[in-house]
């Protein structure tokens, strides 16, 4: 499974098991929610498609929003077919991002790079990396 950084000019990360000092670890991550806003397709400096898109999960009294990471073709797709409040699963990896925000302090924000994305309802088809559609 293709794996990338959230950084629109990050090099993939291809694992998502992976051996550290502290022996085996596995980063994985599902959500099934709708999508709060329509996906904006982007390029990084050397031409790679990515999106971001928000996702509002009802699991509880209020909803939990989450933001998912779609890089190449699949962000394209996603990009081409999905509206806002379209119901949709993602599969893959959750990073941490930090920044400095414009105020000085360190902003942090988690977030599933998605490796597949399935529409959900009617003319339901996942999209996955590699696919080629």
């Amino acid at each position: 499974m293709p794996r990338s950084k959230a950084t629109p000019t990050a090099a993939p990360d291809n694992s998502a098991t992976r051996e550290t000092s502290r022996g085996p670890a596995l980063n994985s991550a599902a959500l099934i929610g709708r999508l709060t806003r329509d996906p904006q397709l982007s390029h990084t400096k050397s031409g790679r498609a990515v999106s971001t898109l928000r996702v509002a999960v009802n699991d509880g009294p209020e909803p939990a929003f989450h933001d998912v990471v779609v890089w190449g073709r699949t962000a394209e797709v996603v990009c081409q077919y999905m509206r806002k409040g379209r119901l949709i699963h993602a599969e893959g990896r959750m990073q941490l991002r930090s920044w400095n925000a414009k105020d000085g302090t360190e902003r942090r924000n988690a977030e599933l790079v998605a490796n597949r994305v399935q529409f959900l309802g009617r003319g339901a088809s996942p999209v996955e990396d590699g696919e080629g559609y």
